[in-house]
């Protein structure tokens, strides 16, 4: 009854899942079409591609929703991202930044926990990880998940000085 109401949380990453891809760089150099391709060219069908603030939008959606239904005492984290891996095993962020502390706060557990779940996050950015949250309201609670982004994907800056907007 319990693995119903909360999956069973592992404590370990996975092994054997490929490392994700955390693309940063100025904006116009190309990220965005770079992960689209990808995504098109994934080979599975349990992928999502969503807009960073849309798919925190629907993480604190689903946080609201969690709290509505469950003792105030349980972790809806877990859960969450139980139900993202089981919907998609590749998660494409377009634009992921961190300016807010409520989305630094779910995000710190929530990556763990992705990973966790053997998820592959693929990522576009206009900042360098070590850049993210910067100068953020108890931003030394947040720097683990800028270690484990780091360690769980390659980071590779897209910078050909070229604004391909422009062409």
């Amino acid at each position: 009854i319990l693995e119903k109401i909360a999956p069973p949380r592992t404590q370990e990453m996975p092994t054997g899942v490929p490392r994700g891809l955390y693309i940063y760089g100025d904006v116009g150099t190309g990220k965005t079409t770079t992960m689209d391709l990808f995504y098109e060219s994934a080979p599975t069908h349990k992928k999502r591609r969503i807009h960073f603030h849309a798919f925190m939008l629907d993480v604190h959606a689903r946080i609201s929703s969690f709290r509505r239904t469950h003792s105030s005492t349980d972790d809806p984290v877990p859960t969450i991202a139980h139900e993202l891996a089981s919907d998609a095993r590749v998660l494409c962020f377009d634009e992921f930044q961190v300016t807010d502390i409520a989305d630094a706060m779910v995000l710190r557990r929530l990556v763990t926990e992705l990973f966790r779940n053997g998820v592959i996050i693929v990522t576009t950015s206009n900042r360098h990880p070590d850049e993210l949250y910067k100068n953020g309201i108890q931003r030394e609670s947040f720097l683990p998940c800028i270690g484990l982004l780091k360690e769980k994907c390659e980071v590779v800056s897209l910078d050909s000085g070229t604004d391909y907007r422009q062409l």
